[in-house]
């Protein structure tokens, strides 16, 4: 993406990880040699302070990435992991809602938590190896095959929102992450996770055809419709904080193996792409916080986490760098100090994936065949 240099984008990773690590990353309501990420406002449920299993998967797999000489991320790295292990399900998944005294607020899981947790791991593997008191590859391969085995749907190969909920009646499209299941089908090796990635990339297409705009849906159905849902929050059919990741992860993949290997990808940022370059009301300064599928506003405020998605999404179709470089001087006006937890986690995934600073995994792993037996823990 044509910025005034590279240096502007790797600065911005940086401050806004420094932002994370400072003001969201704490040990109030941990057991001894546990960190968590704190949610910054207080949540839905009224409690003050909670943690998400979001935010330690979102947390982890940046503290992988972050690694740097002179300031290794390792140990936060290993204090949210040992979190995240006192607060597993007996699956082997995390409770995703936890107060800020330890107690579990909200049991039960949500599946994009364990995609970046997985995914984290794998990476943590890459960075300092796993001789040591985790085994990060071990803990990698008993995750990404706990998800395909309690998370995927059988004959539909695609994931569900939760191991114990969700199914063709109830998809999660910020849980598709097509780029994250190439490296694993790698990694583990499971080829199982290439039928639920041609899979979901087949939904994602009949997703971008339906959609004017190409804006994903925040719920779904197996065949890209509205749930039935009688809960509202289930029954959400606009582009909300959930779907704005939906382009982020398409980029992600589109960085990994260029447009030919992800049609479903490339297609759908394209025609967010050209429905944004084309609208004044997508003028940067008119950006909000949610759109009708058809891109009509109906968030009221601000958001940096909207401007990473919509840069994320221009910037992998080329033919609309201009209007991605407006996003990313909008967004780097958003200073990291005045994001909200939310905002914060999806403004550094968003200049990760533009920077190129989020590893090109499946290249590493061509190139370093990791033991193709499980590793003994």
């Amino acid at each position: 993406m044509p910025v005034d240099s590279r240096a502007d984008l790797n600065r911005q990773c940086l401050r806004s990880w420094e932002r994370i690590l400072s003001k969201l990353v704490a040990t109030d309501g941990c057991g001894p040699g546990e960190m968590r990420v704190v949610v910054d406002v207080s949540d839905f449920g009224g409690s003050v302070r909670p943690t998400y299993s979001e935010g330690i998967g979102w947390g982890m797999l940046f503290a992988a990435i972050m690694d740097r000489p002179g300031h290794s991320t390792e140990g936060v790295f290993d204090g949210l992991n040992a979190y995240r292990k006192h607060h597993m399900t007996p699956l082997g998944f995390m409770n995703w809602r936890i107060l800020a005294n330890g107690k579990t607020g909200s049991p039960g899981v949500a599946v994009e938590a364990d995609e970046n947790i997985a995914m984290a791991l794998l990476i943590a593997h890459i960075q300092w190896g796993s001789p040591g008191r985790t085994n990060y590859l071990w803990e990698f391969r008993r995750l990404s095959c706990a998800l395909l085995k309690d998370c995927v749907l059988p004959g539909e190969n695609l994931l569900k929102p939760g191991d114990t909920w969700g199914g063709k009646d109830l998809l999660h499209p910020a849980n598709w992450k097509p780029a994250y299941w190439r490296a694993w089908e790698i990694a583990v090796p499971e080829p199982r996770w290439a039928l639920v990635r041609k899979a979901t990339g087949s939904l994602i297409q009949r997703v971008t055809e339906m959609s004017t705009t190409g804006l994903p849906p925040h719920w779904c159905r197996d065949d890209g419709t509205q749930t039935k849902a009688v809960n509202p929050y289930f029954a959400d059919y606009t582009f909300d904080y959930d779907a704005l990741q939906l382009p982020i992860h398409n980029a992600l993949e589109l960085a990994w193996c260029g447009p030919e290997e992800a049609p479903e990808a490339a297609g759908m940022n394209a025609k967010i792409a050209k429905w944004g370059k084309s609208n004044p009301e997508m003028a940067t300064s008119k950006i909000r916080d949610g759109y009708a599928l058809d891109g009509k506003i109906i968030g009221k405020n601000r958001s940096a986490a909207f401007l990473a998605s919509f840069m994320l999404a221009t910037a992998s179709s080329k033919d609309d760098q201009a209007y991605a470089k407006e996003c990313f001087v909008a967004l780097v006006k958003d200073e990291p100090g005045d994001s909200t937890y939310y905002q914060a986690i999806i403004r550094l995934y968003g200049l990760l994936v533009a920077s190129g600073n989020f590893p090109d995994i499946p290249a590493w792993l061509q190139s370093h065949p990791l033991p193709r037996e499980f590793p003994k823990q």
